[in-house]
């Protein structure tokens, strides 16, 4: 259920220093009783470095703000290594 007084997390970033890359995101501290089902940072280098096709990949990434039974909009963004696609993020392979 969307309930239109969660607000969603804000700064939604991906930061990709090579071998880390990770995911982080801020949220209104006002806000009690909000889960997020990961921490507010997120290391997704394993993800991306456990083969040849994951580091190439394009990885589209949500996040939502949950409180109670109900959820916020999803904060988005994208990020690549793979200099042919396009993202909001294109990280570079050192």
């Amino acid at each position: 259920m969307l309930l239109i007084g969660v607000p969603p997390p804000t700064n939604l970033t991906v930061s990709c220093t090579n071998p880390n890359v990770s995911l982080s995101w801020e949220f209104s501290e006002q806000q009690t009783h909000t889960e997020f089902k990961i921490d507010r940072h997120f290391d997704l280098s394993r993800l991306v470095w456990k083969s040849e096709a994951h580091f190439m990949a394009f990885y589209g990434v949500n996040v939502t703000a949950l409180q109670g039974g109900n959820q916020s909009k999803e904060a988005k963004t994208t990020f690549t290594f793979n200099g042919l696609k396009v993202a909001h993020v294109n990280c570079e392979y050192m």
